[in-house]
């Protein structure tokens, strides 16, 4: 395509040669230096940086803010959720429901593998039943209490 009208783009290559030529080789760019000057300002430990010996690659570890370790200290561990089988039985002792209204009721954006796993296993233990128990895999299929 070389002569009519294509480029190629440059690689890091060019790129690099293009900042060593404008004399910015070996600083640290822009976004870098404005990060380390915020942190320096809101009392964030230094970040502590790791090379290879041929210097091929480096490790940058930012450490936690002391008040960020404060903050995550003093919150109260939040107890254990009930399980997700209670929680299924509680809603389907207001009336049936299908597994997509069990899972918003959940608060769930969809309907998950381990729901899909209570379900069957609720069925299997005959707690819960089909509202349509020749059509298993209906639409229209909903859950209710035995």
């Amino acid at each position: 395509m070389a002569g009519r009208g294509y480029r190629k783009p440059q690689g890091n290559g060019a790129r690099m040669s293009a900042i060593s030529r404008a004399g910015l080789g070996g600083k640290v760019s822009v976004p870098a230096a404005s990060s380390l000057g915020a942190m320096r300002e809101n009392g964030s430990p230094a970040p502590e940086f790791e090379f290879d010996e041929d210097h091929s690659y480096f490790l940058v570890r930012l450490p936690v803010h002391p008040a960020a370790l404060e903050v995550v200290q003093q919150k109260p561990r939040p107890s254990r959720p009930e399980s997700l089988d209670l929680r299924v039985l509680e809603i389907l002792s207001s009336g049936p429901a299908s597994k997509a209204e069990l899972s918003e009721k959940l608060g769930q954006r969809e309907v998950s593998g381990q729901l899909n796993k209570v379900m069957r296993d609720l069925i299997a233990e005959g707690r819960v039943e089909y509202t349509l128990p020749d059509k298993p895999n209906s639409r229209l299929q909903k859950y209710r209490l035995t």
